[in-house]
């Protein structure tokens, strides 16, 4: 309104017009010549005529804005857009709860019994005041659905909030694993009922309870299959071993399932929010689709590498450093998280399709497109940390001078080829023109490289820069740097060259089954591999809780306390909350629990002011109750629903705590006019369960913590020890000629560091609840550090690049190959006679002499390493660390040590 409105007040200030009077244009207002009354018809038919033309371009007007507005904020108004379907769809299938006409149209009316469904003749007999008697015989529609499903109907509305997020792919994947985590609690709980039909309370029960909780826990399941799998579990045993199974009267001809049992509308109500949270991304149209979004994913890739790149060569190539070198940095920083976003929508995009019949070609293509991004990653970090040290002194200048063309033909060469592979991959389906272009520049990008090879050389062996002066400390970056970009194109043309051979071999074999059989195979494999040992620390921390808060529950009995024996409402809220470590757990669980409190209290509240009985609703004018009554609900539900799903998927912070308001607000909103205030006490002792849950949970995971001494800062620290060996033994392989082993320590190093990062959040000392013996642990210190293995691995990768005899990395098998995002385990040795570059190195006496190369790089990364390890695992307050003379020689170590060998000719 504020941008609009100026506008329209300043178009109706001012009207151009043509006055014949006059003879010319003149200015009139606007409302002057509405208000000219029309005098004759035809001044009658002009008048109209102005008032549409004028209302056409205003209408224009606004819509151009409009889209303007929605081209320049895309992402806001996606998620608007995406919020609103939401609350729509849920106030539409809402309806049949809360609106008394529909409710009677779905479940039946009032006079329809649990076992009435659909036509239900009427037989009876009526008495008259005369005393005469009479049989009558009528007919009642009681609903498509048995009664029982009306209970069940908030879980519709809980599996769309829960299933719907960002796309349809994550939507899809997200509704296959709570439909499979509720199935497989439904057949648990049908086996027990083989068993005992009745229910029963005997070990036997206890046993598979329980059991069948730590078996989730410690399976290889995705975390929400195991949430809805426990969450449900525990609500059927709980009735299984209180009052046995709730049979419904609806045969299905299987044993002891029946239609309108506990357990089958549980299931059927949730599958059938699970579809409808699939078709809130697909209609109305346009779908929120995966694929789309790769292909433009790819684009931005593509555009958003040769961006950095260009500036990268344009700086570097300069003459004085400047704050641009910071943009660059900052931008492939930026890279690095579009790319992982990328993959993540690669990944997604096999749940809109499963790689069926032709739509497994264009993931393919695309995934071999995608493997440039993790390949390049070590590249760009060396880039990066070349353009941030440079500091365009010495023979800087003269180096760039002479590299130059060479450098921007590379790259405008290899951003080309890119180009081409990215238009190619669109459609699925490369064309004979498009195979000839990509070949033709394939051979024109090698050429490039050659002859910036030869500049080198050239350089190399320049009067200005010759010998031992050329591999200084001086031209360290610009060597760095233009390895790296021949390291980029070069992996650029092994892209292109894989993209050909997936083209040419999908092209001769075509089959429809595509990945879903493997993928199915793989997920059972996944899901019942041997755990770990962090799995199993998971498992048991989470079984712990889990199982506590359940026998509580079951056992509990009081009669002035918020506790009801028989209720599983503690034991599910905490089968939502399963966490890993006790850092971020409270802070987290705070956020939960404000989560449930708004969306339990919120609706209570609202509906209270709807109440007829309530001063007959909001000022008397607005109730729930009647048709009237029914809309003010569904706005009341929508747009409640769309501010806190809004909040759900745009909120860094705070998106949790949107989820849960939206899924058990909306859902309990639904319910029939006046019915939340039937039963105050209950809904009070239900929110007082919640958080003695959740405060027990805490304690549970700080007593298990401090008896495994496993907190999130020791696991930190110890992996930031496990880095350290890490590196040095990659080193030692890199000196002892073994680069198959250097490569696989490399990726091992670069997991540890993504995990390291992980445990940066809970290890923070900001989020623990209470301060304990130890001092706080140095978080900026551990984030710095992992800053700077980032870049050791970076180093790492470079080497092992400069000294491997180069082989295009396999194309990856399928639309799902994971492997190939990581260059070859098995790097194949060089041909008698060829010049290995590893082997050179190592045979140098300033490499292997005493005080040398190899031993003080190694003395140095030992020290330097170790003491960081020492520092962040000391909890005292004193500066007793380590020894005092190991910290002695960290001080006074020499940057260039054994390299000084080298810079003065011996």
């Amino acid at each position: 309104g504020s941008w609009v409105a100026p506008r329209i007040f300043h178009r109706r200030r001012s009207v151009r017009a043509t006055s014949p009077e006059v003879g010319g244009a003149v200015h009139m207002p606007a409302y002057n010549q509405l208000q000219k009354a029309p005098s004759t018809a035809s001044d009658l038919e002009s008048g109209w005529d102005f008032l549409n033309r004028k209302v056409l371009r205003t209408t224009a007007h606004l819509t151009d804005e409009a889209l303007n507005f929605q081209n320049r904020h895309q992402t806001f108004h996606s998620n608007c857009r995406l919020a609103a379907l939401v609350a729509a769809w849920i106030t539409l299938f809402g309806l049949p709860s809360f609106s008394p006409s529909l409710k009677a149209e779905v479940f039946g009316g009032p006079n329809c019994s649990e076992w009435d469904v659909r036509t239900v003749i009427d037989n009876r007999t009526v008495q008259w005041p005369n005393g005469t008697e009479t049989f009558e015989i009528t007919e009642k529609w009681c609903g498509f659905l048995p009664l029982s499903y009306h209970a069940q109907w908030p879980n519709v509305v809980q599996m769309i909030v829960f299933t719907v997020y960002q796309n349809t792919g994550s939507t899809v994947q997200l509704a296959w694993q709570g439909i499979a985590g509720t199935l497989i609690a439904v057949m648990n709980h049908w086996v027990m009922e083989l068993f005992y039909p009745q229910g029963a309370n005997n070990p036997f029960v206890w046993f598979n309870t329980l059991g069948y909780i730590f078996c989730v826990l410690v399976s290889g399941a995705q975390e929400n299959t195991m949430k809805f799998a426990m969450n449900w579990h525990v609500w059927f045993m709980m009735t299984f071993l209180t009052g046995g199974p709730r049979q419904g009267l609806f045969p299905t001809g299987i044993p002891q399932i029946e239609w309108d049992s506990f357990t089958i509308a549980s299931l059927l109500t949730a599958s059938f929010g699970a579809l409808i949270a699939v078709l809130a991304t697909l209609f109305p149209p346009p779908a929120i689709s995966n694929y789309k979004k790769v292909s433009s994913s790819a684009v931005t890739v593509h555009k958003a590498m040769t961006r950095i790149l260009t500036e990268a060569v344009e700086y570097f190539c300069g003459s004085s450093q400047g704050m641009k070198r910071l943009l660059i940095a900052e931008a492939i920083d930026g890279f690095n998280a579009t790319s992982e976003k990328t993959l993540a929508d690669l990944d997604a995009s096999w749940w809109e399709g499963f790689d069926l019949c032709g739509m497994g070609k264009k993931r393919q293509l695309y995934r071999a497109l995608d493997t440039i991004v993790p390949k390049v990653n070590a590249v760009l970090v060396a880039i990066k940390d070349s353009i941030l040290k440079e500091t365009f002194e010495g023979s800087h200048v003269a180096f760039c001078e002479g590299m130059r063309p060479s450098m921007q033909n590379l790259l405008q060469g290899a951003s080309q080829l890119f180009a081409l592979c990215e238009q190619a991959c669109q459609d699925g389906d490369i064309t004979e023109d498009e195979i000839g272009d990509i070949r033709d520049t394939i051979t024109e990008v090698k050429g490039q490289q050659l002859q910036m090879l030869r500049d080198f050389r050239e350089m190399s062996q320049s009067s200005e820069m010759k010998g031992a002066k050329f591999v200084s400390e001086d031209l360290a970056n610009e060597n760095t740097f233009v390895f790296a970009l021949s390291v980029w194109a070069r992996k650029v043309t092994d892209l292109a060259e894989n993209i050909l051979e997936v083209d040419e071999s999908l092209d001769g074999e075509r089959n429809c089954c595509g990945t879903l059989m493997n993928s199915l195979g793989e997920g059972f494999r996944n899901t019942w591999r041997w755990p770990t040992a962090d799995k199993l620390d998971f498992a048991m921390r989470n079984w712990l809780t889990i199982s506590v808060v359940f026998v509580l529950g079951y056992e509990f009995h009081c009669n002035r306390c918020v506790f009801t024996s028989g209720d599983a409402n503690m034991a599910g809220l905490l089968t939502l909350l399963i966490n890993h470590y006790s850092g971020s757990a409270f802070f987290n669980n705070l956020k939960r629990l404000l989560g449930l409190l708004i969306g339990k209290v919120s609706p209570i509240l609202i509906m209270s002011f709807l109440d007829p009985q309530n001063t007959d609703g909001v000022f008397g004018y607005l109730s729930c109750q009647g048709a009237h009554g029914s809309l003010t609900v569904a706005l009341v539900i929508f747009f409640f629903t769309w501010f806190w799903t809004y909040m759900y998927y745009t909120s860094k912070n705070w998106g949790l705590i949107g989820c849960l308001v939206a899924a058990f607000g909306s859902s309990t909103m639904i319910a029939p006019c006046g019915s939340l205030a039937e039963d105050y006490a209950s809904k009070y002792k239900e929110i007082g369960q919640d958080v003695f849950a959740i405060v027990l949970g805490l304690v549970i995971d700080l007593a298990f913590d401090f008896l495994r001494g496993k907190s999130p800062r020791d696991v930190a620290v110890s992996n930031i020890n496990e880095l350290r060996h890490d590196i040095e033994d990659s080193l030692r392989s890199f000196f002892d000629g073994d680069l198959n082993t250097m490569a696989s320590l490399n990726a091992k190093i670069h997991d540890k560091i993504v995990l390291a990062e992980s445990l940066a959040y809970e290890a923070d000392p900001s989020l623990k609840m209470v301060q304990s013996y130890r001092t706080d642990f140095k978080i900026d210190l551990y984030k710095r550090v992992l800053g700077i293995f980032h870049l050791l691995q970076s180093d790492l990768a470079m080497m092992v690049f400069a000294a491997r005899n180069w082989a295009p990395d396999p194309p990856p098998v399928d639309g799902n190959d994971n492997t190939a995002m990581h260059d070859g385990d098995e790097i194949a040795p060089y041909d008698p006679g060829d010049f290995d570059p590893l082997e050179y190195i190592n045979a140098l006496s300033t490499m292997n002499q005493k005080g040398g190369i190899k031993e003080d790089l190694m003395r140095c990364v030992d020290l330097v390493l170790m003491t960081t390890h020492n520092l962040l695992k000391h909890g005292l307050e004193d500066n007793n660390f380590q020894d005092p003379q190991l910290t002695k020689e960290v001080l006074v170590l020499n940057t260039s040590g054994g390299f000084a060998l080298l810079t003065s000719g011996t």
